[in-house]
């Protein structure tokens, strides 16, 4: 039967076979000295927990002193089980699957909620009408300054001609951005925008 103990320092609850009672182990959780006690009978209540912990300095490992922990309950000092995460439908950022909330981008991910707001929205791989309209503005400033490079190269103005192919790799990046829908690929790109401007 496994010896069940508490590191004095973390708290952390720990299982040891029989065969490590009464040697030293470093608790995975804090990294401190346990002594694992020798066999108890089953009426009788574990260690009290000291009220702080005591200053440590860091113990030298000694390899001889530790026991085997493939032997040990990983299990057994879970506090609480480790969820999933699931992507939200709109920004792709990983979220509990309970949320009612996107913490990341803010969408509502409760269905009914809104009545305005679920018409709008036809699918959730659809994209919304200001993001498509900003994707057409930028396609055209794209083209306008593939024609100012052309105009600067015509009139042997190469600095010009690089100002543009500048403002093209900005535009660029704004509208995959955009495509992607990654929030702070737009806040860079229209950083980088108004600076060019």
């Amino acid at each position: 039967m496994p010896i069940s103990c508490e590191c004095p320092d973390c708290g952390k609850r720990l299982k040891a076979p029989d065969s490590a009672a009464g040697k030293k182990v470093t608790c995975p959780g804090c990294g401190s000295k346990i002594s694992i006690p020798l066999p108890e009978s089953a009426d009788a209540e574990p260690p009290a927990r000291p009220k702080s912990p005591p200053k440590r300095a860091k113990p030298a490992r000694d390899p001889g002193d530790e026991f085997d922990f493939q032997n040990l309950d990983v299990d057994a000092g879970m506090e609480e089980i480790v969820e999933d995460r699931v992507p939200c439908p709109m920004c792709g950022e990983m979220i509990k699957p309970a949320a009612s909330k996107c913490r990341h981008c803010g969408e509502s991910l409760r269905g009914g909620g809104g009545g305005k707001r679920t018409k709008r929205r036809r699918s959730d791989s659809s994209m919304p009408v200001t993001i498509m309209v900003a994707i057409g503005i930028e396609g055209l400033f794209i083209a306008l300054n593939a024609l100012g490079i052309v105009g600067n190269l015509l009139q042997s103005n190469f600095p010009g001609a690089c100002g543009s192919v500048v403002r093209i790799a900005i535009e660029v990046a704004l509208l995959v951005g955009l495509i992607q829908r990654k929030s702070s690929a737009r806040t860079a790109a229209l950083v980088l925008s108004a600076i060019g401007l």
